[in-house]
This record gives C-alpha cells, structure tokens and sequence, in this order.
C-alpha cells in the first residue's frame, strides 16, 4: 500500500500572521446616544440651568495637563451631574432606572458627555 502524500502548506508570512485592524466606528451623534431621549430638548433649558451643569462638567476635567497629554478625569463628578440632570428627565422614574444598577456609571457619563456637551455648543436659529 502506497503512503498517503501529505501537502504541506508554506509557513505564513509575518504580514500574514497581523490580526486585522478593527474597524473604526463612527461617532455617535448626540441624539443616538442611549437615554438622550429621556431627557428635554434643549430649547426647554434655560441659561440659568445649563451652566451649573456645564461648571461641573467643565471642573470634572483637570486642565493643568501639559498641551499633548491626556486630561485627567474626576469620575466622582459623574455622580454629582447625573443627579443634577434628573431635574431635566422627561420621565424622572425611567431616567433614574437608566442611571441605576450595572453599567450605570458608563450610561451616566455617556450621556452626560452628549447633553450637557451640546449646551456649549451654538445653534443656529435658523436650521
């Protein structure tokens, strides 16, 4: 009986054995970021309202970094701001389980980051 032949296959190339870059996800837009809709459009904020919130958003990043370096993040202000966006929740009942439980403090912060982020921003009255 003759032996069975067995192929080898070549040893894989060093470009070969690179694993493959993740793709890049693009950005969510404020209005896509879970538990936006839980809270009121901006056009119900008045100014008053919105720069306590922008304050402790703003003192939650340490600025004396040198340009370059990454900011450090005060994570005990999350708390603190998602408290006080509770008054703004559509629904304070849903907007309190959203900001409770496992994950919670990632939800918080996202959220955070996208609503009180858009406060600074101008909006055109004419769009």
């Amino acid at each position: 009986m003759p032996a069975a032949k067995t192929t080898k296959t070549p040893p894989k190339a060093p470009q070969d054995r690179k694993p493959k870059a993740a793709p890049v996800e693009e950005p969510l837009s404020p209005e896509e970021v879970p538990g936006w809709d839980l809270m009121k459009p901006m056009s119900e904020i008045p100014v008053w309202d919105q720069t306590p919130l922008i304050a402790v958003l703003q003192s939650a990043f340490d600025d004396t970094e040198e340009e370059g370096e990454t900011r450090s993040f005060d994570i005990n202000l999350i708390g603190e701001l998602a408290k006080a966006m509770s008054v703004h929740a559509i629904d304070e009942a849903a907007y309190l389980k959203f900001v409770s439980g496992a994950g919670a403090m990632e939800r918080a912060m996202n959220l955070a980051m996208a609503w009180v982020g858009q406060m600074g921003e101008f909006v055109s009255s004419e769009s």
